[in-house]
């Protein structure tokens, strides 16, 4: 077995799943991008009713709740010309960092941090904090 692989043997057949790191990297680019796009569905598809969203405000349990926070952060990439800029991404096994920030012609957020831990493909804990110019956070 690889070092950092997960490895599954059925009789001759060996398979060697994605190292750990990969898969967070494809989770959380999952979900930049349906944020990014606004497909508030694509986001979700990465949590489970079991996940839990942390924020400066409230935290968010299961599917319902953090889909209300989605929907409201999505508010703000919902209008043409917005661009979002990845300052800083660090992955390490099941956990993600980012920071990045984005503008459009009606709103900025000058800095958001975001944590994932991800577990089975999924993420079950994610913390949130982003500051608009005007120096209110997304809530």
């Amino acid at each position: 077995m690889k070092k950092g692989c997960n490895s599954i043997e059925m009789d001759d057949m060996y398979v060697v799943n994605e190292d750990i790191t990969k898969v967070s990297e494809r989770i959380v680019t999952h979900y930049l991008n349906a944020l990014y796009e606004n497909d508030i569905d694509a986001m979700m598809s990465n949590y489970t009713n079991k996940s839990i969203l942390i924020t400066l405000v409230k935290t968010y349990k299961g599917l319902k709740e953090i889909r209300e926070f989605m929907s409201e952060l999505a508010k703000h990439f919902s209008h043409d010309n917005t661009v979002l800029i990845l300052d800083k991404m660090i992955f390490e096994n099941e956990v993600a960092y980012i920071v990045w920030h984005a503008h459009s012609p009606i709103f900025s957020i000058s800095m958001a941090s975001e944590t994932f831990f991800i577990k089975e493909e999924k993420i079950i804990k994610h913390t949130f904090i982003g500051q608009l110019s005007n120096d209110s956070f997304v809530v």
